[in-house]
């Protein structure tokens, strides 16, 4: 058994407060330590969490980071690698985009107290030829109200 460490992290992480009184914050969405032998994919989550002054009906999207793509997304690592992965609402059936090519924005409602919509990401089996090190890749939310 060959063990390869890949450190992998998904950069999410900020605070955003709009001037009429909605805010946005991420954390990042980190994979940890990926077994490119499992039979498994590995799966990690990250919360996204939105408040606003007044009860708003939001729409949240994603874009595809820096692959340009929803199929799939990827993280990039030493020597220019790159390492298929994705991120979902609710269930693993429907990428988390823009609305387009098949994906879905996240319809809400948010109210003082705030919402926290939870992202799930997944890396896929089978990616064997990939250098051991850290991948990342870097997402941007956008909420329309």
């Amino acid at each position: 058994m060959r063990l390869i460490l890949f450190v992998l992290c998904v950069i999410l992480s900020f605070t955003v407060q709009a001037d009429d009184g909605c805010s946005v914050s991420a954390s990042s969405l980190n994979f940890g330590v990926y077994n490119p032998e499992s039979a498994s994919p590995d799966d990690s989550s990250a919360n996204i969490v939105l408040t606003c002054d007044e009860i708003e009906r939001v729409k949240v999207a994603l874009n595809q980071g820096q692959s340009h793509s929803y199929s799939p997304r990827t993280m990039v690592g030493p020597h220019q690698n790159q390492l298929n992965y994705n991120i979902y609402y609710r269930s693993f059936r429907r990428v988390w985009g823009n609305g387009a090519s098949g994906t879905r924005k996240v319809s809400t409602k948010v109210r003082r107290k705030g919402k926290t919509l939870t992202m799930l990401g997944r890396i896929p089996v089978g990616q064997n030829d990939l250098s051991a090190g850290q991948y990342h890749d870097a997402i941007t939310v956008e909420v329309d109200y």
